[in-house]
């Protein structure tokens, strides 16, 4: 009003003081008319927020909200690279093993496995004395018993059901004696160490069966976690390597087993006695697997599912072991593991001169 005044007063030409007052008043309804729109807008939204608050609120709309936002998504099946047959061999002073993973016919190295043999000794065969440098061996026993000792002065044996997770590190010399039984059978395997963990002190883990959790599943069937989780329950071992390792019994004919694989993990299946289908997709494709046979699946790029369907005349029973690849170069010779020549030479060099001591 004061400019307007203003103006009057000070402007003597009318076609001049008429152009200013038309410009006033566009820019006055101008701004009036973006306020106004403003705030109506404003109102606009605020009342379709809380209509929506109350459309997620209400019973009536959650579940369409639910279903529309958070469809259900299932874990993909493993990727299945192999299945193979084991292959029976001797080793040590008469004994049998079936070898799966090892042998270059089957596998040579399935990172970070090494070595998978099921074994069925009875005296007077054993594994009198020798070296291991660079890795991890795991004895699980399915029956009888098996008797270690080792130049460091320890000694003990493995029950039924029991394993011994033995790292090895910079070097032990060990013995293993089955016990007096005619039956005494488990599994051996041989877990790799990362180049930082290969020299390490050697160390034991030894677990009798009652120790080692446990699970009867709705099917029928029973579970123990000899490392690492499965279905609920923890095991003890504490590991260098990530590890999952279980031991299924007992499945009924047409039922179904299912493992849930970390991300990242690779490794395999392995049927002890009886026969199975593996599954590979929801439309229930599969692959059988018989007894003393691997599967060997790649590694996951996602939390994966392995499932088996028992389909033998005696229930199923398999080990399923998977474990987080090291990625590191490998070198070995025999009982020596290493990331390269030189350092299996060296190993070699000393053992013969008596430095696999427990210092």
């Amino acid at each position: 009003g004061c400019i307007v005044v203003l103006l009057i007063k000070t402007t003597t030409r009318p076609l001049l003081l008429t152009s200013i007052l038309v410009i006033i008043t566009i820019l006055a309804y101008t701004s009036l008319f973006i306020r106004s729109s403003h705030h109506s807008l404003s109102r606009t939204r605020t009342a379709l927020h809380n209509s929506n608050l109350k459309n997620t609120i209400s019973p009536r709309y959650s579940t369409l909200h639910l279903k529309t936002t958070m469809p259900e998504q299932k874990l993909p099946f493993v990727q299945i690279r192999k299945i193979k047959a084991g292959i029976e061999q001797s080793e040590g002073q008469g004994a049998r093993v079936v070898r799966t993973i090892g042998s270059r016919a089957i596998e040579d190295v399935l990172d970070p496995f090494l070595l998978l043999d099921e074994f069925n000794v009875k005296l007077p065969s054993r594994f009198s004395d020798h070296p291991h440098r660079g890795f991890t061996t795991v004895t699980y026993m399915l029956e009888g018993t098996f008797t270690h000792r080792d130049n460091a002065g320890h000694s003990g044996t493995i029950p039924k059901g029991g394993v011994q997770w033995m790292n090895a590190g910079r070097g032990i010399i060990h013995s293993e004696t089955p016990g007096p039984g005619p039956v005494n059978r488990g599994l051996q395997l041989w877990i790799n160490l990362a180049a930082k963990d290969k020299m390490s002190k050697p160390d034991y883990q030894e677990y009798a069966a009652d120790q080692l959790p446990k699970k009867k599943l709705d099917n029928g069937a029973h579970l123990t976690v000899v490392a690492g989780k499965s279905h609920g329950i923890e095991s003890p071992i504490k590991l260098t390597t990530l590890v999952q390792y279980t031991h299924i019994e007992d499945l009924p004919k047409g039922e179904e087993y299912e493992e849930v694989i970390p991300e990242g993990y690779q490794g395999f299946i392995y049927v002890i006695s009886g026969k199975g289908e593996i599954l590979e997709n929801e439309d229930d494709k599969s692959r059988a697997i018989n007894t003393k046979a691997i599967m060997i699946f790649n590694e996951t790029k996602e939390g994966s599912r392995l499932r088996i369907r028992s389909v033998g005349d005696k229930p199923l029973e398999f080990a399923i072991v998977a474990g987080t690849p090291l990625k590191e170069p490998v070198s070995r010779y025999g009982p020596m593991v290493m990331n390269t020549n030189e350092e299996i030479e060296q190993a070699f060099l000393d053992y013969h001169s008596g430095k696999f001591t427990s210092t």
